[in-house]
């Protein structure tokens, strides 16, 4: 991950607190990808809340995009970063 941008659009979401993968990890993936101009990156951050919380607060939307995409609706294009606050 990170070595070149995925030319297929991605979801992600992470906790800030998360206690087992670091969120400076994830932002720094998502800013190396979102450097490129053809990137499409949707990225959630979850605000007050850990690991498992997030994982469970997070798939509800991520399987709604990923249907999203099935449907034959394409994502958009650019990088988009949210901040929820849970």
């Amino acid at each position: 991950m990170g070595k070149s941008v995925p030319d297929f659009p991605m979801y992600v979401w992470n906790s800030a607190d998360d206690e087992i993968i670091p969120v400076s990890q994830v932002d720094t993936l998502v800013r190396t990808y979102c450097r490129d101009a053809n990137a499409s990156v949707t990225y959630t951050r979850y605000h007050h809340s850990e690991h498992v919380m997030t994982e469970l607060a997070g798939a509800s939307p991520a399987v709604r995009w990923l249907k999203t995409r099935l449907d034959g609706k394409p994502a958009a294009a650019g990088c988009v970063t949210r901040n929820e606050q849970r």
